[in-house]
């Protein structure tokens, strides 16, 4: 029938239209975020203000190494990106390093100092790095610290 024909091009047609926005959302991620440095490594000390210093390393590839809860460094944009372009989500990435501007640098590495310095300062990585696994809910860990540590029971 005409109207059956009719609501199954019409189905085709938004079909079509979630496919070509979820293919252009693919053609905006970038594969070469990695853990590992690319390029040669430098340091740079960034003011954060009250004399505060922080240093960060910059690779010349990549471009700012941020901290991770495990304690390792990794590429920036798992953390930071592209602060000037609000919206972005789901592991989309925006300008590579190489190509970004003066300014957009100069932010970004200031962002992954004060990141940096905020990791170090929340205690998240001590807790990562100590026994056994942190419990991620606020409510639990409350309760956790009000009745004492539990002992695992010993598997047979």
């Amino acid at each position: 029938s005409a109207a059956a024909a009719a609501s199954d091009i019409e189905r085709r047609r938004q079909l079509a239209t979630q496919e070509a926005q979820l293919h252009k959302a693919l053609l905006s991620y970038d594969t070469g975020v990695t853990r590992e440095t690319r390029g040669v490594v430098t340091q740079q000390a960034v003011d954060l203000g009250e004399g505060v210093k922080e240093i960060v390393e910059v690779d010349s590839i990549d471009g700012p190494r941020v901290l991770l809860e495990s304690g390792r460094l990794c590429d920036f944009r798992h953390v930071i990106n592209s602060p000037w372009k609000p919206g972005l989500q789901h592991n989309q990435l925006g300008v590579d390093w190489e190509v970004m501007t003066s300014t957009q640098r100069k932010t970004c590495v200031e962002l992954a100092a004060r990141y940096n310095r905020a990791m170090r300062s929340s205690g998240r990585m001590e807790a990562a790095m100590g026994p056994g696994p942190t419990n991620p809910n606020p409510y639990g860990r409350a309760l956790e610290a009000r009745r004492g540590a539990r002992v695992p029971k010993a598997h047979n």
